[in-house]
């Protein structure tokens, strides 16, 4: 499986001990200090067609983790994911794996029970519209091309939690690792999304 964002915390969590079962390769726009992460822009669409052409699956982690301006988190978060499925789809990887974020629904209140993970979009920055403009561009690929598609939205994800707040969304690394590897491992389906919270 190609990994996106090979150089961001995310991927750090799967570099020690990847999915059991999974070659994964690492790739970045910034890999010139590390040997193990190949040179990937999410920008060229041709680069990835490429770098895809005989991947089984994408675990797509690439993209701005931060809040910021629309211009950078439309030409990364958006434009960018839009550049993997369709990388993906030419190239006939069978299976996407997408790092949405909770932000994508973070105006919706929470009650006494969790949302679900189905609940539609309803961001609560430009951030989360990134995500969720990105995840609508998974549902796009999934209806009309029939694309294998799980979106991950994740929450804080960090060795320990360090706020009530982030507890509450808190991914420890290790269940990260564990929803890839489900993720990857699932049988086929169409556009599947589901929380990433411990």
């Amino acid at each position: 499986a190609i990994v996106t964002g090979g150089a961001g915390q995310l991927a750090g969590f799967l570099r020690p001990r990847g999915p059991e079962g999974w070659n994964l390769v690492f790739t970045d726009i910034d890999a010139s200090d590390d040997a193990n992460i190949a040179p990937l822009d999410i920008t060229d669409l041709s680069a990835l067609v490429k770098a895809f052409a005989g991947a089984d699956a994408v675990v797509h982690l690439a993209g701005l983790a931060r809040h910021g301006a629309w211009s950078e988190l439309s030409r990364l978060n958006v434009d960018g994911t839009y550049n993997v499925l369709e990388a993906a789809r030419l190239a006939h990887v069978r299976r996407v794996v997408y790092a949405s974020s909770n932000h994508a629904v973070g105006f919706h209140r929470r009650g006494d029970r969790p949302l679900p993970a189905t609940i539609p979009a309803r961001p609560d920055s430009l951030y989360g519209a990134s995500k969720a403009a990105a995840e609508s561009l998974c549902s796009v690929f999934a209806d009309t091309h029939g694309a294998d598609i799980v979106c991950l939205r994740i929450g804080s994800c960090t060795p320990q939690p360090t706020t009530e707040r982030e507890l509450a969304t808190w991914l420890s690394p290790a269940d990260f690792l564990r929803l890839v590897q489900a993720s990857l491992d699932a049988p086929r389906g169409r556009l599947r999304i589901v929380w990433g919270v411990s």
